[in-house]
C-alpha cells in the first residue's frame, strides 16, 4: 500500500463489534484533549535486538531525568559546550571521583538482556595529570551486596570529546540499577552529550507482567520529574499504605507531574490495567487529577487518557482506575500524573501497572458468520495487532468483514505533510488478502 489503495479490499459491516478494545467509535482508550498542552518527548525506548532503549542529548534544556551523584554535585543542560545538538549535561562542585551525573536506569533494563551503552564525555580545561573518564553502573541486587562495574573508561588531558562505550547486562532481581559518569580528577568539571543505550539481545520470551510502587523503600522508585522543573520525591508526611508516598509540587504547567517510564514491562497488542491514589497537598484548593500515556514512536509523540479527569481534594486519598492497551508501535511508553487545569501540588501512592491475560477463544463452536452464511456479513472493527495471536484467530474464525478501526484515518497514514506510515494498514489489508475476508470494496475505515 505504497501508492494507492488496494483492490480487492475489505466491505464494511461494523454491526457486530465482538473484540473488546474496539467500538464503532474506534478504540476505547482515550485520546487526551486536544485543548490540552503536552510536553514533547525526552527519551526513545524500544524492545528489539539493534534498537535504542535510551537515548539523552539534553536538548531540551533540562537534565533528561539525569541526578547529581554526590552531597554537593550540581548538573545542568547547558550551551557553552556540545557533541551533538546546542545542549550538553555539565557536571560541577565534585569532591570525590564518583561524583558527577548520574541516571537511574532499573525502569528501562531487563535481566538477562545485553545493552551496549555509549556517550561523549570532554573535561572542563585542561588537566595536570591525566583524567581517567568511566561508564560506571552501581547495581543493588536484592538481598545481596552493592558492586560497581565499570562498562567503558579513558584518559585524557585535553578537552576534545572523548566517546565511552561498552555493554552491560545483569541477572536476578535489582532493587537499583544507576549508570553514572567519573572523572578520576575530583575537582574538575565535565561534560556529558548524546548518551545511547541500546538493546543488542533478545528480550526474554515472558516479559516483566506488571509494576508496583508503594515507595517503602524510600525512593521514587524509578518515577521522575516529567518537565524537570516540578520536584517529585519519597515523603513520609501522607501515606494511603504504609509510611511513605510520592509528593509532586513545584508543578509550573498543568501538564507538569510525575512520569514512569513503562516501556520495559509493555509490549504491543496487550491490555493492562492501571491504578494509583492521589490526594492534594495540605492548603490546595479542590481540583482534578488524570492519569496518562505517552507513547512516543520515530520522533513524534501522541497523549492518551487512561484515566479520564477525577475530582481530588486535601480531605482523602481518591483512587484512578482504568485500562490501557499498547496498540500500536512504540519506542517509549510513559504513565504520568497530571491536571487539565492548574498546578496544584499532590500526593501519589500504591501505583500497579498490571498485565490482562491475553483471552482465550473457543475453537470447537461454529462460526460466527457461517451460521448466516448467505443472509448477512458479520463484522467488526481492528487495530494492526488484532490480526495476530489470539486476537488475529477470533477475527479469521467468527468474521467475514472488517473495517479498520484508527489505522486508515488520514491522521494515521500521514500524521505530518509528506510522512506516510503504511505499515499499520497494510498489515489489516494483508489478513484480508490471506484470509479471504470481505469483498471487492475500496473503502478506509472510519471507525
Amino acid at each position: 500500500m505504497r501508492s494507492g489503495w488496494y483492490t480487492p479490499f475489505c466491505l464494511v459491516l461494523a454491526g457486530v463489534l465482538l473484540l473488546s478494545p474496539i467500538g464503532w467509535w474506534g478504540m476505547s482508550v482515550a485520546r487526551a484533549a486536544p485543548s490540552v498542552e503536552h510536553s514533547p518527548s525526552v527519551s526513545n525506548t524500544v524492545l528489539s535486538v539493534g534498537k535504542i532503549i535510551g537515548a539523552y542529548g539534553f536538548e531540551q534544556g533540562n537534565s533528561d531525568g539525569w541526578k547529581p551523584r554526590g552531597a554537593y554535585t550540581q548538573i545542568a543542560s547547558v550551551t557553552e559546550a556540545a557533541y551533538g545538538g546546542t545542549h550538553s549535561l555539565k557536571a560541577t562542585a565534585r569532591t570525590a571521583a564518583w561524583n558527577g551525573a548520574e541516571l537511574d536506569v532499573k525502569p528501562l533494563l531487563l535481566p538477562d538482556v545485553e545493552y551496549e551503552i555509549s556517550g561523549y564525555v570532554k573535561l572542563d580545561g585542561n588537566a595536570a595529570i591525566p583524567s581517567v573518564l568511566k561508564f560506571t553502573m552501581e547495581q543493588q541486587p536484592t538481598g545481596g551486596t552493592t558492586a560497581w562495574k565499570t562498562l567503558a573508561q579513558t584518559e585524557t588531558t585535553d578537552t576534545s570529546w572523548i566517546k565511552l562505550q561498552g555493554r552491560y547486562t545483569f541477572t536476578g532481581e535489582m532493587n537499583a540499577l544507576k549508570l553514572y559518569v567519573e572523572n578520576s580528577n575530583s575537582a574538575q568539571a565535565y561534560y556529558v552529550d548524546e548518551v545511547e543505550i541500546r538493546q543488542v539481545s533478545v528480550t526474554p520470551t515472558n516479559p516483566t507482567s506488571g509494576i508496583v510502587s508503594g515507595f517503602e523503600d524510600g525512593t521514587a522508585q524509578g518515577w521522575v520529574s516529567r518537565l524537570g522543573d516540578e520536584t517529585v520525591q519519597v515523603s513520609n508526611a501522607d501515606a494511603r499504605t504504609g509510611s511513605y508516598s510520592l509528593l509532586t509540587s513545584g508543578r509550573q504547567k498543568a501538564y507538569a507531574g510525575p512520569k514512569l517510564d513503562v516501556t520495559a514491562t509493555m509490549q504491543k497488542g496487550n491490555r493492562y490495567t492501571v491504578s494509583a491514589w492521589v490526594k492534594l497537598a495540605p492548603g490546595e484548593q479542590p481540583n482534578k487529577v488524570r492519569l496518562s500515556a505517552q507513547r512516543d514512536y520515530q520522533g513524534q509523540s501522541a497523549y492518551e487518557t487512561v484515566v479520564g479527569d477525577t475530582a481530588v481534594t486535601t480531605g482523602g486519598w481518591v483512587h484512578l482506575s482504568g485500562t490501557y492497551t499498547l496498540a500500536h508501535d512504540a519506542d517509549t511508553v510513559s504513565m504520568y500524573l497530571e491536571s487539565p487545569e492548574g498546578t496544584s501540588s499532590f500526593y501519589m501512592d500504591d501505583f500497579e501497572l498490571s498485565l490482562v491475560p491475553p483471552l482465550a477463544i473457543e475453537k470447537d463452536i461454529p462460526a460466527l458468520h457461517g451460521l448466516y452464511q448467505g443472509q448477512f456479513s458479520i463484522g467488526t472493527a481492528i487495530e494492526a495487532f488484532q490480526t495476530e495471536g489470539a486476537y488475529g484467530e477470533l477475527v479469521q474464525k467468527h468474521f467475514n468483514s472488517v473495517v479498520a478501526g484508527n489505522a486508515m484515518k488520514p491522521v494515521s497514514l500521514q500524521p505530518s505533510e509528506g510522512q506516510f506510515h503504511w505499515e499499520e494498514a497494510d498489515q489489516i489489508v494483508q489478513i484480508c488478502q490471506t484470509a479471504r475476508i470481505g469483498n471487492s470494496f475500496p473503502y478506509v475505515g472510519v471507525a
